[in-house]
């Protein structure tokens, strides 16, 4: 093989090997990719739970009826300052949604009250 030869032929396969990088990457940016986001009834990650003067959001949710409650937790403060999370909305003591309001909030429970009757709703371990 002469020298002309394979000075050409290790152009080429510099070449060709210099391509393949090239070709994967048109190759991946071309693909069209699509994400959905599906709530599947949770909440919506994007929503902040508080507003941007720090009060918190009461408007996300629905609760009918004192069977609609699901407990999602409870952010205890000894000061007074307690938050219940219940179907996705943040709740403090004496805050009212409909015909339910949250008489008090304790440790590991959370006292409503529906249409004057009060109700126990406790966390669970």
């Amino acid at each position: 093989m002469k020298l002309s030869d394979m000075k050409k032929t290790i152009f080429i396969t510099i070449l060709f090997l210099s391509l393949i990088p090239c070709n994967l990457f048109f190759t991946y940016a071309q693909e069209d990719t699509l994400f959905e986001y599906v709530s599947s009834g949770n909440r919506d990650p994007f929503i902040p739970l508080a507003t941007k003067d720090g009060r918190l959001r009461v408007t996300y949710g629905a609760i009918d009826s004192i069977d609609d409650v699901i407990l999602e937790g409870i952010l205890f403060d000894k000061d007074g300052e307690s938050v219940v999370i219940m179907n996705d909305l943040v709740l403090k003591e004496n805050e009212q949604i409909g015909s339910i309001q949250v008489k008090k909030i304790e440790r590991d429970r959370v006292i409503l009250s529906f249409k004057g009757e009060d109700h126990t709703f406790k966390l669970k371990e």
